[in-house]
């Protein structure tokens, strides 16, 4: 009797054991999960952080910015550009245009801890990150292998200004020495013929042969001219059209016409 009762004994203490082992071992499980979860929430909550960029402005790519400064010809220097509009606030939407001509996909601005990255977004949610934004200085950025400079504190993404700053903004003189000039905003002052300019920037329509600026009296009504920068002097030309498309009803071929006006930018 007495070793049966031993025997029930342990039997009833190892159920209670193995009963207590199991339910602390559930319990170590729930614990680790809930820390995975926990810990993913808080790793995935900068994601969704609303707070200030501290390099917002427009960029443009270094090789386009340098090329533009050396030969002052967007025609040319078109090819492999970039530009982006970095917003004031992170969770922002902005793209990048190639080239002028076309945007890439959506993207927002995130602020990690210290960092800052771009993330594609896809049905208004982010999907994955392109970029790791490196701060070179105030006026340089990095985003992936490519190299961006500041062109302007401007953050409007709907009517973004390039040339305007870059190549075109400044004080001049004509022939006759009257000053002009051209502010990175559009506007002229001290040209009689023209109040309002903006830089023609995607080349790769027809009757693009050219450089070419837009020029007239008010902003909503400007026309085709072309200009030529030798040096610091601004040539500007009438447009000869050698070839009319009747079917676009424009013109597909031009030429430098005319010159209507030489300035000369003051240093």
């Amino acid at each position: 009797m007495t070793n049966f009762n031993v025997s029930q004994n342990y039997k009833h203490t190892m159920k209670g054991i193995l009963f207590i082992t199991i339910i602390g071992f559930l319990f170590s499980c729930y614990l680790t999960n809930k820390h995975k979860k926990d810990l993913s929430s808080s790793t995935d909550n900068y994601k969704k952080l609303d707070t200030l960029v501290s390099f917002s402005g427009s960029w443009l790519s270094e090789d386009y910015f340098n090329e533009i400064v050396k030969n002052k010809s967007p025609r040319k220097a078109q090819d492999g550009a970039l530009f982006i509009v970095i917003p004031q606030k992170t969770l922002s939407l902005t793209t990048i245009i190639h080239n002028f001509h076309e945007g890439g996909t959506l993207l927002e601005v995130v602020s990690n801890k210290n960092n800052y990255e771009i993330w594609e977004v896809q049905d208004d949610s982010l999907s994955q990150k392109v970029y790791d934004v490196k701060i070179l200085s105030p006026s340089k950025i990095s985003l992936g292998d490519k190299t961006f400079v500041k062109i302007s504190s401007d953050t409007d993404t709907e009517n973004f200004i390039v040339l305007d700053e870059i190549l075109f903004k400044g004080n001049y003189t004509d022939t006759k020495n009257n000053k002009i000039e051209f502010k990175s905003n559009g506007q002229i002052v001290g040209m009689d013929s023209f109040k309002f300019y903006e830089s023609v920037i995607d080349y790769y329509d027809e009757g693009m042969q050219v450089d070419q600026i837009r020029l007239g009296d008010s902003r909503d009504k400007l026309d085709y001219y072309g200009f030529k920068f030798k040096g610091d002097t601004l040539n500007l030309y009438k447009l000869n059209c050698l070839e009319f498309d009747s079917t676009s009803n424009n013109c597909g071929v031009v030429e430098y016409g005319q010159l209507i006006y030489k300035l000369w930018k003051q240093k």
